[in-house]
């Protein structure tokens, strides 16, 4: 069978072309254990701001906050441009125990408050021209952005350092396991926390997947003819085979609008994954999917038991399907 090939440099590329000239990390970036703990009344000894130019205090800015992080940006950089909205998602959503102080990288502190305003961030700057501002981009080798590091709040202790997967920060706060490894199982609670589709746009709970022994998981792209001729191939073994595996399709960097109308094209008669793209783009380079079309089978706890399910005869014998 061909498939279309996504040699690493095009699967980087293709997720480029969504996030700009930035590909997140996958796993935290450690942080360097002789890097000094931060103190806060001197790094913000020269006030903190809202966008409208309000000065904030410090003990009001961090009291009741278990975190901060630190985000170095600019209105000018495009990939800042990618994650500061997704930066404000998590922060709406952790707001009660993160704080989060822009470090702008604009040429003035007035460029500085309008990029904030612009982009209604709803956290707190510094003063760009603060001498201490200045020794925390230097002892942090500050030289790329975006650059986000996040802190203990009580100890001024870095807990991850320059990490722009956010999943990473929310794993640090929530406890959730790591599935971003290799040979690690699935969460299909992580994997689909957005829920599924039909190709006819009914919302289906994660939860329905439990009622099958095996999950299906297919990669496919609509510029590709022979994802095409396997979605039929596939949609012929589903039909066999529904009762013992549910099969979810999804593809990079779509919106919910698109993969329907895929979907619907191509008859697919299983599930859609309601776009997540932080977890399609774990999944495309956990497993280095090069490859499209790309079908894996795994079981129903999120262990992968077919890496190659696009020979469906193997298809068939790991789920003990029929033909």
């Amino acid at each position: 069978m061909k498939k279309i090939t996504l040699s690493l440099i095009g699967v980087v590329a293709l997720l480029s072309a969504v996030f700009g000239n930035l590909v997140p990390a996958l796993s935290a970036a450690p942080a360097d254990p002789g890097s000094p703990k931060e103190n806060w009344r001197e790094l913000f000894a020269d006030g903190l701001f809202r966008a409208d130019g309000t000065e904030v205090k410090l003990a009001d800015a961090l009291n009741g906050k278990k975190y901060l992080g630190i985000y170095a940006s600019a209105s000018w950089c495009a990939p800042c441009k990618h994650f500061t909205p997704r930066l404000i998602e998590f922060y709406e959503e952790f707001k009660d125990q993160v704080e989060v102080v822009l470090v702008g990288c604009d040429d003035t502190q007035a460029q500085v408050l309008k990029y904030m305003s612009d982009y209604k961030m709803p956290w707190l700057t510094v003063d760009k021209n603060s001498p201490a501002v200045g020794g925390y981009k230097g002892r942090n080798g500050i030289r790329g952005i975006p650059n986000f590091r996040f802190y203990e709040v009580k100890t001024g202790k870095l807990l991850v350092a320059n990490e722009i997967d956010l999943r990473v920060i929310r794993r640090v706060i929530t406890g959730e396991k790591d599935t971003t490894s290799p040979g690690t199982k699935e969460d299909w609670n992580i994997f689909f926390k957005n829920g599924l589709i039909t190709a006819k746009g009914k919302s289906v709970p994660a939860e329905a997947l439990k009622k099958k022994k095996f999950i299906g998981i297919y990669c496919a792209d609509e510029r590709a003819p022979q994802c095409e001729k396997f979605t039929k191939q596939l949609a012929a073994f589903y039909k066999k085979n529904k009762d013992k595996i549910e099969i979810v399709f999804f593809t990079y960097g779509k919106s919910r609008e698109k993969m329907l109308a895929y979907a619907k094209k191509t008859k697919m008669p299983w599930l859609v994954m309601n776009p997540e793209p932080n977890e399609s783009q774990r999944f495309l380079m956990k497993y280095r999917i090069k490859k499209l079309p790309d079908f894996r089978i795994f079981d129903a706890k999120g262990k992968q038991i077919l890496e190659d399910g696009t020979d469906l005869a193997d298809a068939r014998k790991a789920i003990g399907g029929k033909k």
